[in-house]
């Protein structure tokens, strides 16, 4: 008897101890990121980014923006600041082209340049891996 040996006055503490078990699930693998190899790293390293236009539109001719790592198919913002040096305002960019193979580009135009400091923003999207410079060509 547990008061016997326990004592008068002597509380007995019962421990319970719940267990739930949840429905055994597959663990869930995350796919690989769209564009990366297997084995994971980056598929697309561009070092620089390089502008050429003929006309030197909006004095872009040469200009140059850091380079990006990333994927395949998957876009990458590269933003410069219009006028160049040695332009006169307003101009105009009409178009934007890769000129490196493998990259397609979008971008707002035409971009009428009224002020002395214009950010310009290209979206660039690597078709197949790549390393080295992208150059663009704007006109």
């Amino acid at each position: 008897m547990v008061v016997g040996l326990l004592g008068v006055g002597a509380v007995v503490v019962t421990l319970v101890l719940v267990v739930s078990f949840a429905a055994s699930q597959s663990p869930t693998v995350p796919g690989p990121t769209v564009g990366s190899p297997p084995g994971g790293g980056f598929s697309v390293k561009v070092s620089e980014v390089e502008v050429t236009s003929s006309g030197d539109v909006c004095g872009s001719q040469g200009l140059t923006a850091s380079g990006y790592d990333g994927y395949v198919d998957t876009a990458f913002q590269v933003s410069f600041v219009l006028p160049g040096d040695g332009s006169s305002v307003p101009c105009t960019v009409s178009s934007v082209s890769a000129v490196t193979a493998d990259f397609s580009v979008s971008a707002v135009v035409p971009e009428t340049v009224t002020s002395d400091v214009t950010p310009f923003t290209v979206s660039v999207t690597a078709e197949a891996a790549y390393a080295g410079t992208l150059v663009l060509a704007f006109a």
